[in-house]
């Protein structure tokens, strides 16, 4: 919905740059895109296997290997083993600084709100990796100040929330911001444009061009957890792991309407963490703000169960 409205409505003027648009097929709404952005845009559909089996990675490998070939033809720029590994090491430092940026959301004490980590989160797709790398570092150089100078935003009372479900695409981050103006602290996400997009480097075995290419398509299939995928228990696990390592009291889980796995998966999820005395609340919305008192009401509503969940 996001990117189709992007070029429909011209709302931002990088997406008048774009040469082409990958769409990579893992649900009904996103081959549907293909078919409308056509009239903006060239589009290349990338199919993603529903499965995670040696024959689906394999498959997946040989369409990663016919997206190379495609990149090489738009741009005229040969990607070889020297270019493919300095590209490799350059987001691998990205890498390096977001587990930083993580880090610090794990405090009792934090000095970074979660809407803060989402827009600069999003950055990422907009600018290039050294540059980026750069600014992040010298972000997260501020807030080792702030934290030894003791500079908190919230405290050991602050409710801490995890975000999950469908993605929250900047500029419309309302929920976090809401859930952020009503008390609570964001300081975990599990969606596919949050903390789930950068926190897994590329880690190449096998020091050769088709290693490389190989542990590309590793990295961006196993360790996803998108409920797209058949056999998706590991998504249960990851989110329970969150839990622990940021002391997470409740999770909100962002349906956007229409968005079918998500909302299909959310049975599972409140099942789940019932059973570990988490309590989770569905949001269902869109990218409009005529809903937000009536999500306001319900957000404020859990954040204070959560309080006095706490105090007893």
């Amino acid at each position: 919905k996001a990117s189709i409205g992007n070029f429909s409505m011209d709302l931002l003027p990088l997406y008048r740059e774009c040469d082409l648009v990958i769409v990579p097929t893992m649900c009904d709404g996103k081959k549907k895109m293909i078919e409308v952005l056509k009239d903006y845009v060239p589009v290349v559909p990338v199919h993603v296997p529903a499965n995670k089996d040696d024959k689906d990675i394999d498959e997946w490998l040989e369409t990663i290997f016919s997206l190379k070939d495609i990149l090489e033809d738009l741009t005229g720029n040969k990607i070889t083993y020297d270019n493919l590994k300095k590209s490799i090491n350059n987001i691998q430092k990205v890498n390096q600084e977001v587990t930083k940026l993580l880090e610090f959301k794990k405090s009792e004490y934090s000095v970074v709100y979660g809407t803060e980590t989402y827009q600069i989160l999003s950055e990422y797709s907009y600018d290039t990796p050294n540059e980026y790398f750069e600014k992040l570092s010298a972000f997260n150089n501020f807030l080792t100040r702030c934290e030894y100078q003791q500079k908190y935003i919230s405290n050991k009372n602050t409710p801490r929330i995890m975000l999950t479900g469908s993605p929250i695409i900047f500029p419309n981050i309302k929920l976090p911001h809401m859930i952020e103006d009503l008390g609570g602290l964001v300081v975990a996400d599990e969606t596919c444009v949050g903390d789930r997009m950068l926190y897994d480097p590329v880690c190449v075995l096998e020091d050769s061009f088709y290693g490389m290419m190989r542990a590309i398509a590793i990295r961006y299939i196993l360790p996803c957890t998108c409920p797209t995928f058949v056999d998706n228990n590991r998504r249960l696990y990851r989110l329970e792991q969150l839990i622990k390592d940021y002391n997470v009291q409740g999770i909100i889980y962002h349906v956007v309407r229409a968005c079918l796995p998500y909302d299909y998966e959310v049975n599972k999820v409140e099942e789940y963490f019932n059973t570990k005395n988490i309590p989770v609340l569905r949001i269902e919305t869109d990218y409009n703000r005529e809903d937000i008192e009536q999500i306001k009401i319900r957000v404020e509503a859990f954040l204070e169960m959560i309080d006095f969940k706490e105090e007893k």
